[in-house]
């Protein structure tokens, strides 16, 4: 079902002065439909213990795709929950680049898959990289 567990995903919580500095990580579970839920049981929300009430940076990483940081910091509680769209929120861009590092599928922002070039291989220099298909197609934007 749409719940079902398939992958993995790193989640980062980031400094809202300084969005190199990670302040928390923690591994988590995507299921199906798109949800990341926790490791713990592959249901319950995502608990980052120990992080102050504040506002913070949130990226997303996945073992073969190019990972995605929200591009405002949003506000965290400590015990409240929060629920991030990463496929409807503006993700942070390179200052100086057009494209953000997601691919638009419809209204859907979903993250660029590392092989690119669909040969079942991740490989970033080098004859047949994924480099290459990535930046040829967001030239070609």
């Amino acid at each position: 079902g749409n719940n079902a567990i398939v992958d993995w995903v790193m989640l980062e919580v980031r400094s809202a002065a300084n969005s190199s500095l990670v302040i928390a990580n923690k591994r988590a579970l995507l299921q199906r439909d798109g949800d990341i839920v926790s490791s713990e049981d592959g249901i319950s929300p995502v608990f980052l213990p120990g992080i102050s009430s504040g506002n913070y940076y949130l990226s997303v990483k996945h073992r073969n795709h190019l990972g995605n940081m929200i591009a405002t910091p949003v506000s965290l509680g400590t015990c409240a929950s929060a629920v991030i769209d990463f496929t409807s929120i503006p993700v942070w861009v390179k200052s100086g680049e057009v494209n953000p590092p997601r691919k638009m599928v419809g209204a859907v922002g979903t993250m660029w898959a590392a092989d690119a070039n669909y040969n079942k291989n991740v490989k970033y220099n080098g004859i047949s990289n994924d480099k290459d298909a990535v930046l040829s197609d967001l030239i070609l934007r």
